[in-house]
């Protein structure tokens, strides 16, 4: 696939800055009606790490789960989303880019998690210290269809610079290069969230684990495999 860089990459790298890995502590739980389960507290501990990490709310049980505050949340769902705009901007060869870029983009991947869809199922415990959480997953399209579809969603870009190295230009010829390519791409991927597909479900056992202390976790890497799938990136 041709871009003026060659070929977008097509790596999906771990974001694990970026993925907010919420735990609770579990002490002297006892079976009162008013006391969620161990297994509820660990199906209301997976829904809302993925609702904070791709829709950036948390509802009043979480909070009081995890100790967050709404304050917390809202902060590690932007922090979430500038690290999605970086990998945005590496995937699709968008270098030096700009504050106002990285804030659009990080709009742009708001737009698109909107869209989101996963299921979190109940709790199963697997023994003393583990429990498995069942995640439903649809994958977004929106990467592949614009991917798709970039010889005429760039079409404007390519003929604006035909026969242009970007290693010709001087610096300020260069920076309104780099602006107009980051906009195509933009606007590319923008273009698919109005109509955006999902590609067949695919479920993922997400381990809860308890640590030496006490304290309950999800497991890094079911939730990368998670982040994986939620929005799909086509790969060579």
């Amino acid at each position: 696939m041709e871009t003026r860089y060659g070929s977008f990459r097509m790596n999906r790298i771990h974001r694990t800055a970026a993925i907010v890995l919420a735990c609770l502590l579990l002490l002297g739980l006892t079976a009162c009606k008013a006391i969620p389960t161990r297994a509820e507290q660990f199906t209301a501990l997976v829904r809302g790490n993925l609702d904070e990490i791709y829709l950036g709310r948390a509802d009043s049980n979480y909070l009081k789960l995890t100790g967050s505050t709404v304050e917390d949340v809202k902060a590690n769902y932007e922090s979430s989303l500038l690290q999605e705009a970086d990998f945005f901007c590496g995937y699709f060869g968008i270098s030096h880019p700009t504050e106002s870029v990285m804030a659009e983009v990080a709009e742009l991947y708001r737009q698109i998690y909107s869209h989101a869809s996963y299921t979190v199922g109940e709790a199963v415990k697997a023994d003393e210290k583990t429990y498995t959480v069942k995640v439903e997953i649809q994958p977004l399209n929106i990467m592949d269809a614009a991917i798709q579809g970039h010889d005429e969603a760039l079409a404007g870009f390519y003929e604006k610079y035909t026969g242009v190295s970007p290693d010709d230009l001087s610096g300020e010829e260069l920076t309104s290069y780099e602006a107009d390519w980051a906009d195509a791409v933009i606007e590319m991927v923008r273009a698919q969230i109005s109509h955006t597909t999902y590609r067949s479900a695919e479920t993922v056992d997400v381990r809860v684990m308890q640590d030496g202390d006490g304290t309950w976790q999800m497991n890094a890497e079911d939730l990368q495999t998670v982040d994986a799938l939620i929005l799909y990136y086509p790969s060579n």
